[in-house]
């Protein structure tokens, strides 16, 4: 699926009140018009008890399976990426109800598989969850990805309609939540030098909305920029800003270069070894 295309209505997650209000109104109707007063009021009390019902199960699969995900969570902090996978495919397999913890755990999956380096396969998964249905809140982190991933490969043009369908999808901008596939649209697309004094215009407050393994990535990039953007190699700037990284191995940043020969070059030239995992 290296072609899948944004377009997919999006759910608010709200679409089915209206349904249900006519619904709970057209039973309550039936009730008392066509039922004795003794099954009246069975039936008006199975109304609330069994939707109450319904949602407490609910919760109770999603609080089970937060806690069995957890494990997979650490194991991509870890950089565990093959078992993170297994864990999340587990996931995806026991959790059929409520339907979107199924996609959820897919796009856990994604993500694990993303870190492998397995960028086609990323694509095609994604593409899955997102058709299906995608998941209320996370939708524009899979266009984000979506978009990510396809620069990754190399395929600007789909790369940057994503780019903008994440923009679509993006109702809070806070966190810089799309700077990872910006960036390396840019840079795929020969604007090297532009991300380059976009990130040093505004280093400080990408460090302030980004911690942790997010921010890794965007450093590294930041320092690819600089190596494709300067006539000459600019070795003071690149380690000022790869300092930020170390201790660091090339394992651990290998994904970004799969299918990228001038960046995976790059890496090879900066990081060195792989980690015992």
């Amino acid at each position: 699926m290296m072609n899948y295309l944004p377009g997919r209505k999006l759910r608010t997650g709200r679409e089915w009140i209206p349904l249900a209000l006519m619904g709970f109104g057209l039973a309550v109707l039936v009730c008392f018009e066509f039922l004795p007063v003794g099954w009246s009021l069975i039936v008006g009390i199975g109304l609330i008890v069994v939707p109450i019902a319904i949602n407490r199960a609910r919760k109770q699969r999603v609080a089970a399976f937060n806690r069995q995900t957890r494990v997979g969570l650490e194991f991509l902090e870890q950089m565990r990426w093959v078992d993170a996978e297994r864990e999340f495919a587990t996931a995806e397999q026991a959790f059929r109800w409520p339907r979107f913890l199924s996609r959820l755990s897919a796009y856990n999956r994604a993500m694990a598989m993303l870190k492998q380096g397995r960028h086609e396969e990323t694509i095609a998964l994604l593409g899955e969850v997102d058709r299906a249905g995608g998941v209320i809140g996370l939708d524009p982190a899979i266009a984000s990805n979506l978009a990510y991933v396809y620069a990754l490969v190399g395929n600007v043009q789909l790369a940057e309609e994503w780019l903008r369908e994440t923009r679509l999808r993006t109702t809070n901008n806070t966190g810089m939540p799309n700077i990872l596939p910006e960036i390396a649209v840019d840079i795929r697309a020969g604007r090297a030098a532009d991300v380059r004094k976009r990130l040093d215009d505004q280093w400080r407050s990408i460090e302030a909305a980004l911690t942790g393994t997010r921010l890794r990535p965007v450093r590294v990039l930041r320092a690819f920029a600089i190596a494709v953007s300067s006539d000459m190699r600019d070795s003071g700037a690149i380690e000022h800003v790869i300092a930020g990284l170390r201790p660091a191995r090339y394992d651990e940043f290998a994904y970004l270069g799969k299918n990228w020969p001038e960046l995976d070059q790059f890496l090879r030239t900066t990081f060195t070894g792989t980690s015992a995992s």
